[in-house]
């Protein structure tokens, strides 16, 4: 569960934007508009609304970092690489030997509506803990995004609660509010873990919401486009 620290400048700038929450693999259909049962096939993506965030930042010239829990297995490593190669400091990421990284399948239907179905039983990324936050990482942030899906279950949800606790640098805290259909529980106690998590913070800033939901059936993190 060793921590990576990969020494990008992104992390010493004054204006950093720490994202914290899930990295995962989307498995998309190779033919679009099509249900999950229906597709014959599926292209693997890197997905996750916080990593989004993130690699969007960096590319958009703006300075990033990602904190969260991989499996120690190829996806890992493949999505700590990706992040790496879009420029997003990637010291705040631990892998698990003991745990899988989570995959989802995720499609767009012709009606317009997404179907999601996750490998979460439990993935890594639930199963990080408040003792290995990388707090130093965490004060340094200007801006702190986070992610819903990490406030559905511990330990995970005890680390994000605690790493929302308000710094002295940082002036906004923002977050993905997507809770996608087929992530257990139900996306009402989701929101309702996201107003507890906001409620909980003492910073001054408000809270904001971005949106990150996909828009095509290719949620990917922007570093496959």
């Amino acid at each position: 569960m060793a921590p990576l620290g990969d020494g990008a400048d992104s992390a010493a700038s004054p204006n950093l934007v720490v994202s914290f929450g899930e990295m995962l693999i989307d498995f998309v259909p190779d033919v679009a508009g099509l249900s999950l049962a229906e597709s014959g096939g599926f292209v693997k993506a890197p997905g996750g609304a916080p990593a989004n965030v993130a690699c969007a930042i960096s590319k958009l010239g703006g300075s990033s970092a990602f904190l969260g829990k991989f499996g120690d297995d190829e996806f890992g490593h493949m999505l700590v690489n990706i992040l790496k190669q879009n420029g997003v400091n990637a010291e705040g990421c631990l892998f698990d030997q003991h745990a899988r990284t989570a995959l989802a399948f995720v499609t767009l239907k012709k009606n317009g509506e997404r179907e999601f179905m996750f490998y979460r039983n439990p993935s890594a990324d639930m199963l990080l803990t408040e003792a290995e936050l990388n707090l130093d990482l965490i004060r340094r942030a200007k801006i702190f995004h986070y992610g819903s899906i990490s406030l559905i279950s511990e330990p995970c949800r005890g680390a994000h609660l605690a790493a929302m606790r308000p710094t002295s640098s940082r002036s906004a805290t923002t977050r993905s509010p997507s809770s996608p259909r087929g992530t257990p529980p139900t996306r009402r106690t989701c929101s309702r873990s996201g107003s507890t998590a906001s409620s909980s913070s003492s910073s001054p800033t408000a809270t904001r919401d971005a949106d990150t939901s996909p828009r095509t059936s290719r949620a990917a993190c922007p570093a496959t486009r």
